[in-house]
């Protein structure tokens, strides 16, 4: 009985330090970028990569831009990477009718806060299928994926997020 158990601890010690083990998969590659709009960076685009072969090991990866417009891609742990390969790249930007301040002092009332959001992005960028942004992933390191926005992009887009900066700054 004592062997018995001693080797089931053993197995059990080595499942755990296997499965807790935080480790990246192997072939995950960093890919960092700057989403820029006339080289001035955009803030809390989500932006997501889809492969383009369907047979490939490769998935989708998300990442969303901070202030600064930098992202990171992540595909299973935060910022770990994406896999190598051809992606479709889609571009997302929800703008919402109320600040979290004001959302915080509607709530703080006892009452609830109905906020409504808008993508501003095109049908055509939130759709991989349809959007003209690629990327290549190659085996590396600190691969960056910079995109300043294309000019039919900025027709569409910076109307309605100008007007939300003017709304922000108030």
């Amino acid at each position: 009985m004592t062997r018995y158990f001693k080797m089931t601890m053993f197995f059990v010690l080595i499942c755990f330090i296997v499965g807790c083990s935080n480790s990246r998969l192997p072939n995950l590659h960093q890919v960092k970028g700057k989403i820029t709009h006339q080289g001035k960076p955009l803030e809390g685009v989500t932006v997501n990569f889809f492969p383009v072969a369907e047979n490939s090991q490769a998935r989708s990866a998300t990442g969303q831009t901070a202030t600064d417009g930098t992202f990171a891609l992540t595909t299973l742990h935060t910022n770990d990477g994406i896999f190598a390969g051809d992606y479709k790249i889609t571009l997302r930007k929800l703008l919402f009718s109320m600040t979290s301040e004001e959302i915080n002092d509607i709530e703080k009332n006892g009452h609830t806060a109905r906020i409504d959001s808008k993508n501003i992005i095109p049908a055509q960028y939130q759709k991989p299928e349809a959007t003209p942004l690629t990327f290549t992933v190659k085996a590396g390191k600190n691969i960056s994926c910079d995109i300043d926005i294309p000019e039919e992009l900025q027709k569409a887009v910076f109307p309605a997020w100008s007007k939300y900066e003017a709304q922000k700054k108030k």
